[in-house]
């Protein structure tokens, strides 16, 4: 299994690629609870101004545990900028504090 720490740094050169120096655009990270398939996926997107949004598949973890992805998070926002969304984790919370995944 990969670390936290290589997972994110992986992450984040992935997203950091897909980033264009110098264009009015929203970027963001949006990280998806697959319940199904036991799994978290990463998606880039993309909003060039007055375009549509564009989305990219850049990571998965097969490892579908909270504590870890919370690790992963925890070190990409050191990595990155970006902002990050949360999709399908209704009433999750997160290992450390408790709080609600948003």
């Amino acid at each position: 299994m990969i670390s936290a720490e290589r997972q994110a740094k992986l992450i984040a050169e992935r997203a950091n690629k897909k980033v264009i120096p110098h264009v009015p655009a929203l970027y963001y990270i949006n990280i998806v609870n697959n319940k199904y398939g036991k799994r978290y996926n990463f998606f880039f997107y993309s909003q060039i101004k007055y375009k549509m949004t564009h989305s990219v598949p850049i990571a998965i973890l097969e490892k579908y545990d909270i504590e870890y992805l919370e690790k992963v998070v925890r070190e990409l926002r050191k990595l990155t900028n970006l902002t990050f969304r949360y999709t399908d984790f209704e009433d999750q919370r997160w290992h450390s504090n408790g709080r609600l995944i948003r």
